[in-house]
């Protein structure tokens, strides 16, 4: 029975031709690990029980994501020859709270930008762009001006900027969007366009540039980050990274009722089922909101029916107070 060691390394050599960059890239840190935690391990040895202990160490150190992706390639790996595991147990930890930016904190923002117009350069607009649409770190560096109808309003989300790691530098590359519903035309508010217009192209040969560097290559994901927590700094919120951003955007539109399809169309996420899990809190709030002014309106019902049945008694009693003084007179 071979080791898990060249398992790997035929299930990568198999799955390289079907893998975008940037996943092939990740599906390699993935299998260096996995090489040095079972090492030459036999396939006939790997059970499920040992598989579990692992996780259970992992889980003191790795997310739930993190995890899960070697888990993927475990069971791939194993399948791929022949070996099936049972059930592996990874407990998600649903009270963790999503990372927000509260209403004030956006208010702050937008009042920073407000008041200091003539500081905000090409390298801050990702952090607008993720404010008012919820669009991805990597859909919003892929994004070129042709990608923008200022206009119309409208930005067609086609492309993903990633950085990977090959033969030990980091390279970025242009791939399309993660899923297939990644894919997908999205509406934005007069807000970003009045942001988005001062470094809109002048020239015709200047729309294949990208949006957030004004050159013909993307910018830096982690150069971007960094100027955003400068600029937050400087506006007094504390920075919580970029898919902060998402998180809140779809948060905002679960409270202002938005149908969750819509939601999860703008946020081009692959089924309905993606969204309600994510942002289950929110829809839990609003369910015992809604639940909340049932029994409020049933306890205002109640409380009328008592105050029109008070004023018919007394009604009646007047009625009977001038009946019986008519019958004194008699």
């Amino acid at each position: 029975m071979k080791t898990f060691h060249r398992a790997l390394d035929e299930f990568l050599e198999l799955k390289k031709n079907e893998l975008k960059p940037y996943t092939k890239s990740g599906y390699s840190e993935r299998i260096k690990r996995l090489k040095d935690i079972f090492a030459d391990l036999k396939l006939e040895d790997i059970t499920t029980e040992e598989v579990q202990d692992y996780v259970d160490d992992w889980q003191k150190i790795y997310s739930v994501a993190t995890i899960n992706g070697y888990l993927i390639i475990i069971k791939q790996v194993l399948k791929q020859n022949g070996i099936t595991l049972e059930k592996i147990n990874v407990k998600n930890d649903k009270a963790k709270k999503l990372r927000l930016y509260s209403a004030e904190d956006i208010e702050k923002i937008e009042q920073y930008y407000s008041n200091h117009k003539e500081k905000i350069k090409v390298h801050h607009l990702p952090i607008f762009i993720a404010l008012y649409t919820g669009m991805r770190k990597g859909e919003i560096l892929g994004l070129q001006w042709l990608d923008i109808d200022l206009d119309r309003g409208l930005i067609d989300v086609s492309k993903n900027a990633q950085e990977i790691n090959e033969d030990g530098k980091r390279k970025r590359i242009i791939q399309t969007p993660k899923t297939l519903s990644s894919n997908r035309t999205i509406a934005i508010p007069q807000q970003l366009i009045e942001i988005l217009k001062p470094f809109q192209p002048k020239n015709d040969e200047d729309w294949e540039t990208y949006v957030c560097s004004g050159n013909s290559q993307p910018h830096d994901g982690r150069s971007v980050s960094k100027s955003a927590e400068i600029l937050f700094a400087k506006a007094g919120v504390n920075w919580q990274g970029f898919h902060a951003f998402r998180h809140s955007y779809a948060t905002r539109m679960m409270e202002k009722n938005i149908p969750v399809k819509a939601i999860s169309d703008l946020l081009g996420h692959s089924n309905i089922g993606t969204t309600m899990n994510i942002y289950s809190h929110t829809t839990n709030d609003f369910k015992k909101e809604c639940v909340g002014k049932i029994f409020e309106d049933e306890k205002f019902k109640r409380e009328k029916e008592k105050e029109i049945l008070k004023n018919e008694v007394i009604k009646l009693q007047q009625q009977m107070n001038e009946i019986m003084i008519k019958i004194a007179e008699l």
